[in-house]
């Protein structure tokens, strides 16, 4: 496919994804740093999912930011610009990962961090259970996020806190679709477990 989807839109740009796509590839350093802005944060929580060192994986965003830069021109996006970003993250994350375990210079680190806001409510549970969001529900989701497993806690954390379809995960994560929808909905199965557990 030679650009993204028809009628996809970023909608904290407001722009059609072929728009953003096109203004890159045109030098527009203005919409750049938007980009630059607003995707930061979410991608260095997204790389440290399989690097597990923070500084490492800030400098694997401002590869993926330097090389659409230098590269803008050729710039391709077959889907979305999220789903193109965070999958580029994540293909130099992993990269990045084994390179440093080669190399025996792996930091351990944990993860967790920034999950305060999720909760289980909502149409992203399978079965529609409710649960309360008083503090100790929020603080065992959390708990239990961290003892997910990485490619179960990125299918969440790109549905829940990035908001991103199943086909756009499955494209970051290199799956199906359907193999997408069952890593959030597994993932979600066993937060609930969790919560009823405590």
């Amino acid at each position: 496919m030679d650009g993204p989807r028809a009628g996809t839109t970023n909608g904290a740009l407001g722009l059609a994804d072929r728009d953003i796509v096109d203004r890159i590839r045109a030098g527009d350093a203005e919409l750049f740093g938007r980009l630059f802005d607003m995707y930061w944060e979410p991608l260095c929580q997204v790389a440290t999912f399989s690097i597990h060192d923070a500084d490492e994986a800030r400098e694997v965003v401002a590869d993926v930011f330097a090389s659409l830069w230098e590269r803008r021109t050729t710039l391709t996006v077959s889907s979305t610009v999220a789903a193109y970003l965070f999958g580029a993250t994540r293909f130099r994350a992993r990269r990045a990962y084994r390179d440093a375990t080669h190399r025996g210079a792996l930091l351990d680190a944990h993860l967790g961090e920034g999950w305060e806001e999720v909760s289980l409510q909502g149409d992203r549970i399978a079965d529609g259970d409710e649960v309360a969001s008083d503090m100790d529900t929020r603080l065992t989701i959390e708990q239990g996020l961290e003892t997910l497993p990485p490619r179960y806690r990125m299918a969440v954390y790109l549905r829940w806190q990035r908001d991103l379809e199943y086909d756009e995960i499955a494209e970051v994560l290199e799956i199906s679709r359907e193999a997408a929808k069952k890593l959030v909905l597994r993932a979600v199965g066993m937060l609930r477990e969790r919560v009823r557990g405590r």
